[in-house]
């Protein structure tokens, strides 16, 4: 198991992590705790740095480390798209800051201040503003369900730059056959809100960086999977099996030509 601090600590906050390092070695299962994550697993990852449970890919998403690349963080606030513009911007050699994009493109937000999304053409404008030549594709959404992502998968491989891609399609969910082989999702899960009307509530976009292949087995046999490589605007680098990357692809990528 490995530690990484997600946030910012308090002195006792501090203290408890320190504790916690030291003792890594003889934990088993879960740490919990708010400003740090146990890097094993999807029922690791804890708290508000961490992940929102209401997170549409967090079922099948294998957590890594950032290896050096940039990977931002939009906090409580609902600016996702403006954080994902940030981090392709920067896989392509253009910093760039929340200053900036708010300067191509203000934040909407409602009357309680909360920030309230942004759309594929709000992204695009983004990244047109710092050069990118960037362009929308909604295709993907055109296809079955159980396609789509096996059809981004080859796009990925085909233009072979980062990609800002949108999840949390409520249309995908309720397409989904909830038997998967020989195993049923849980009734829980088919009954969250995020599975339900995700649309309406957890809108949401990411970088897709490339395809790597990640050996999910659980013996000494080798199992290869294709997977995803995503930073996500919540802070957060992982992989994601292409096979149920459909649960969440709602069938919208912005991505730049130049």
């Amino acid at each position: 198991m490995r530690l990484r601090r997600t946030g910012n600590l308090s002195s006792s906050e501090q203290q408890e992590f320190n504790e916690a390092k030291t003792e890594l070695e003889t934990i088993e299962g879960t740490l919990s705790y708010k400003a740090f994550e146990v890097v094993e697993g999807i029922d690791s990852i804890i708290g508000t740095n961490a992940i929102d449970p209401n997170h549409p890919l967090m079922q099948d998403m294998i957590p890594i480390e950032p290896d050096g690349v940039f990977v931002s963080d939009q906090g409580d606030d609902g600016t996702c798209g403006y954080h994902a513009c940030i981090m392709l911007a920067e896989s392509r050699n253009r910093l760039t800051s929340m200053k900036e994009l708010e300067r191509l493109l203000p934040v909407a937000r409602n009357s309680g201040g909360e920030a309230t999304g942004t759309t594929a053409e709000d992204v695009r404008k983004m990244l047109d503003g710092l050069n990118l030549a960037p362009k929308v594709t909604k295709d993907f959404s055109k296809l079955k369900q159980g396609t789509r992502a096996i059809a981004l998968a080859s796009f990925v491989k085909k233009k072979k730059v980062s990609m800002v891609v949108g999840i949390g399609s409520g249309q995908a969910f309720k397409e989904l056959n909830f038997q998967e082989g020989n195993n049923t999702v849980p009734e829980s899960v088919r009954q969250a809100s995020r599975y339900a009307n995700v649309r309406a509530n957890y809108p949401h976009w990411v970088v897709v960086d490339g395809i790597v292949k990640v050996n999910v087995s659980e013996n000494s046999t080798p199992k290869w999977e294709e997977h995803f490589v995503i930073r996500d605007p919540q802070g957060l680098t992982y992989t994601h099996p292409v096979s149920t990357f459909d649960r969440g692809f709602d069938g919208e990528v912005v991505y730049p030509t130049n």
